[in-house]
This record gives C-alpha cells, structure tokens and sequence, in this order.
C-alpha cells in the first residue's frame, strides 16, 4: 500500500527529478522479490499486481500480464541501465549526458 500511495502522490506532484517509477522489494529469509510499480489505469481505478507473490507461484506470470480493462493506459517501468556503458548509451539517446555523475 506504501508504494501505492507513493506512486500515486509522484504522479500527481511530479517533482523535478524524482520518476513515480519505482522499485518494490520485500526480503524474506533466503528470498529477495524485487519488482517495479508497473500498472493499468482508466479514470480513477487502476489494476497493479498484488503482493510479492511470495505464496504465489503464478504470481510473476501474472505480473506482465494486462488485465482485461478496455482503453486502460499502462504505466511500465522504461529501460534502466545495469551498467555505466548503458547508463551512457540510454542518456546519449535521450540526449542527454553522464558528465559530472558518479556511481
């Protein structure tokens, strides 16, 4: 419900610089989920998936799936550098630049 509430308060403030993308994790013993705030909106409802699926094998397939809700907007987590050399590639596509950051 955290990020939720937080996904939402970014979307409607937008402030500069900080993306309403986010990263969810939930840490169990031996265990590590790790996954983004992606969801389907129309109008005031919006379909995100549930929980970390730590009880749920078929929680991850169900994930990516689009729910079934007609002209839904989704809202997906873009293309994220795992790497300084993506980092750069994606900022040099944006137009952008990685002069003056640090990692």
């Amino acid at each position: 419900m955290l990020g939720l509430e937080l996904t939402k308060i970014l979307q409607r403030t937008q402030p500069q610089g900080i993306s309403a993308h986010l990263h969810c994790c939930w840490v169990y013993c031996k265990k590590v989920i790790v996954k983004t705030n992606d969801h389907w909106a129309q109008g005031r409802w919006s379909a995100f998936s549930i929980g970390s699926g730590i009880n749920d094998a078929q929680a991850d397939e169900l994930h990516d799936k689009k729910p079934a809700i007609e002209d839904a907007g989704s809202f997906v987590m873009p293309q994220i550098a795992t790497s300084w050399e993506q980092l750069e590639r994606l900022l040099k596509a944006a137009g952008a630049r990685s002069h003056g950051c640090v990692a």
